[in-house]
């Protein structure tokens, strides 16, 4: 199975009035509105931040936005899962981030040697021809989630697990 990532938008006032074990379902598998990114969110990470092409390992509080779309510095916990959130004001720097990428960019940020050497979550890259369509498909996925959120004044909820 390995470790997955999973998404949603939430309004202010739903999370705000839902308990956090609602806010948990919210990213069940095929839950209505959760946005699955499958085992792409290191890939996806590799690409789009600075900072995870730096380091082998990713910082407890990244400091950029675009970090910041998969690895939110705010969290709860529920029944041991820990779900981290971005608030309305951070998803608008995160989308402003994203929407500054394009296939082009991250394309030319691709190098699956380095990934595969970098321990990239799930160790696919090197030689995998698939490999930068199902990244770039699934960050499609993760910017468009991320500019409806900002549009709408919603949070982004996030599970990796």
């Amino acid at each position: 199975m390995g470790v997955t990532c999973t998404i949603c938008r939430v309004s202010a006032a739903d999370f705000n009035a839902n308990d956090k074990r609602t806010l948990c379902d919210r990213l069940r598998y095929n839950a209505p509105g959760a946005e699955d990114l499958d085992k792409a969110w290191d890939g996806i990470l590799w690409l789009i931040s600075e900072e995870r092409r730096e380091r082998e390992y990713m910082l407890p509080d990244p400091d950029l936005p675009e970090t910041q779309s998969l690895l939110p510095t705010r969290s709860f916990e529920v029944g041991g899962e820990r779900i981290a959130y971005a608030t309305p004001e951070r998803v608008e720097k995160i989308a402003e981030a994203l929407g500054k990428l394009d296939e082009a960019a991250l394309r030319a940020r691709f190098d699956g040697d380095a990934m595969q050497e970098a321990a990239v979550y799930p160790e696919i890259w090197e030689g995998e021809p698939d490999a930068l369509d199902y990244l770039v498909a699934h960050f499609e996925t993760l910017r468009d989630t991320y500019r409806a959120a900002a549009k709408a004044g919603d949070y982004v909820l996030v599970k990796i697990a």
